[in-house]
């Protein structure tokens, strides 16, 4: 595995970015669409990567458990990389009812992911509705599983959405999400790439190493804050430890 810091410049406090996107069942959504609502989830997601498969299940119960919360999926990936992402996928996914969301919506230019900083899938940024629009309250992992295969103890954005919704501070640190990067049609204009990674990332179904290292800086044992894990072969994160230490993460934006 390799460890990415986040790009997104986007802080507690900060405004949601807007985004005008077609979504799956027809329509095109922008956040004034979701004004109704209270809190607003946006998780940047795909059809095939098993980190996000395993967590449909759960964004699918805070869509339908929370009436003053919208949960947004927002897939971005190459999908002439990954058919599975298309939109056409997308629909047959939404009209089978194996996906819930309030909207599932396709960002194909990768305009707004790039927005949002948002560099694996699953991503996810909870928002909260003040007077002037949506404001980031938690950018955190969905729940405390952080492999595929292991089933989750603590529904950590369930107890983020309540504090939320509550008006009340979220009451825990924030925990890096996990999951495959993002499939980037222009590596060069990726998030990813401002860590320092200039090629498309390794296919995240290919088989992966157990060790991590970090993209931003010297080795290290322990995720920094706002970090997020993305998935690579035993191969290719061979090839990147090699390399000389990568420069810190570019602020621009």
């Amino acid at each position: 595995m390799v460890l990415l810091e986040s790009d997104s410049e986007l802080s507690p406090g900060d405004d949601a970015p807007d985004f005008e996107l077609p979504a799956a069942g027809g329509g095109t959504y922008s956040l004034a669409d979701f004004g109704d609502y209270d809190a607003l989830l946006v998780v940047f997601t795909c059809n095939h990567c098993p980190y996000t498969e395993a967590k449909v299940d759960e964004l699918n119960h805070l869509a339908g458990a929370y009436d003053d919360l919208a949960v947004v999926g927002i897939n971005p990936n190459d999908a002439d990389e990954y058919p599975d992402d298309s939109m056409a996928r997308m629909e047959d996914r939404v009209t089978a009812g194996e996906i819930t969301y309030t909207a599932y919506l396709r960002d194909e230019s990768q305009e707004v992911a790039r927005r949002y900083g948002a560099v694996c899938t699953p991503d996810p940024f909870l928002f909260e509705r003040d007077d002037e629009g949506f404001r980031l309250a938690f950018q955190s992992r969905i729940d405390d599983a952080m492999s595929p295969n292991k089933d989750p103890d603590r529904y950590e954005m369930r107890e983020a959405v309540e504090a939320v919704l509550a008006g009340d501070p979220v009451p825990f640190e924030a925990t890096p999400s996990q999951g495959c990067s993002i499939e980037w049609t222009d590596v060069e204009r990726a998030p990813s790439a401002a860590a320092g990674y200039r090629e498309r990332p390794p296919r995240c179904d290919r088989p992966v190493g157990p060790s991590a290292v970090y993209a931003s800086g010297p080795s290290a044992t322990r995720p920094p804050t706002g970090s997020v894990l993305v998935q690579y072969s035993a191969t290719d994160r061979a090839r990147r430890t090699a390399r000389p230490p990568a420069n810190p993460r570019n602020t621009a934006a």
